[in-house]
């Protein structure tokens, strides 16, 4: 990955707390003529297997791919051997070239070394396969958002406000994603058949919250002593702050359907 966080260091907290996936969405591909059931689907930077899983439910055959043994670990203690992990990278998996019909995201291609991530995708897919790229954000102009960036900001500065990996190259967006990836992909010959923006709402406790948290990026870039006062001035916050035991965030999936097409221009 060219923009590496360590979130092995934060993985029992990332299976427990950042879980959150939109079914509705397996709806709006299903209406679209993007077929799962039966086909063989490469998930890269998996993690804790979220997306993996739901694939699987939907009759997938799901390879998982990801980087991080302790994420890996985590997905395996949910699972089972129900789904073929593998430890690996998005731009090297190891897997034989033409084996998947449907490449899928979640919340990762701005980690990955996109050039050679797309010439891995191209390698993976039949003629004519899916990537399909997804990520979700949430509301960060709720109350609840900017007082946790607030306190963040006491120990990253502006670090903590800036968009994760190579989402900050460029502030230009088209259904939030930057406006570059959608031209590499046209450059790779990958021809967008469809991109949307799913809205949906999580609701957290303030334990919940806390957890959640301890899962974003710029939280893994915090020492053991600052995360432990970090942690202390999050729960006073909301102690103070937010009285209501549920908190609702809204948040936004945002989805491109790629296909690959048979030439690079």
């Amino acid at each position: 990955m060219s923009h590496s966080v360590d979130f092995g260091s934060v993985a029992k907290d990332y299976a427990k707390w950042r879980n959150d996936f939109p079914l509705g969405v397996f709806d709006q591909l299903r209406a679209l003529g993007v077929r799962l059931a039966d086909q063989r689907v490469v998930d890269l930077g998996c993690g804790s297997g979220v997306l993996s899983r739901e694939l699987a439910k939907q009759g997938a055959m799901v390879t998982g791919i990801d980087p991080s043994p302790e994420l890996l670990a985590e997905a395996r203690i949910i699972d089972g051997d129900r789904i073929d992990y593998r430890c690996a990278t998005a731009e090297g998996t190891n897997l034989p070239s033409a084996c998947a019909d449907v490449v899928t995201v979640l919340r990762a291609w701005h980690w990955f070394d996109r050039p050679q991530a797309l010439a891995e995708v191209r390698r993976l897919l039949k003629n004519k396969g899916k990537l399909i790229v997804m990520d979700t954000i949430m509301d960060l102009t709720v109350p609840v958002c900017q007082k946790t960036l607030a306190i963040a900001a006491k120990y990253l500065g502006s670090e903590a406000l800036k968009p994760p990996g190579s989402r900050a190259e460029t502030r230009e967006r088209i259904i939030h994603f930057p406006l570059n990836w959608h031209h590499e992909w046209q450059e790779a010959a990958f021809a967008c058949t469809a991109a949307w923006e799913h809205p949906y709402s999580v609701t957290f406790t303030h334990e919940a919250w806390s957890g959640r948290v301890r899962t974003l990026s710029w939280y893994t870039k915090l020492s053991a002593e600052a995360r432990k006062a970090f942690q202390r001035d999050l729960e006073q916050m909301l102690e103070r702050e937010f009285a209501e035991t549920i908190i609702r965030v809204p948040h936004l999936c945002t989805v491109v359907v790629l296909r690959k097409e048979s030439d690079i221009k």
